[in-house]
């Protein structure tokens, strides 16, 4: 288990990362009101857009490969 913390940005420092799908098998994504989650459908990213106080539940590629999503 690992936690990280991503930061908003600001005009001098960006924290983004390229584009890429989780590995393991279940990632929880705590929503603020800056956003940035994205999904990829039929190859094209999407933005979510963000309710704060919640949580997204991705299934990584561990449980899709085992369950044939």
């Amino acid at each position: 288990m690992a936690a990280l913390r991503y930061f908003p940005e600001t005009e001098s420092e960006s924290n983004r990362i390229t584009e890429h799908e989780d590995a393991n098998c279940i990632t929880f994504v705590f929503q603020d009101e800056f956003g940035g989650l994205e999904i990829c459908k039929n190859k094209e990213w999407i933005p979510v857009l963000p309710i704060q106080s919640t949580i997204v539940v991705n299934l990584g590629d561990v449980i899709q490969e085992n369950s044939g999503v």
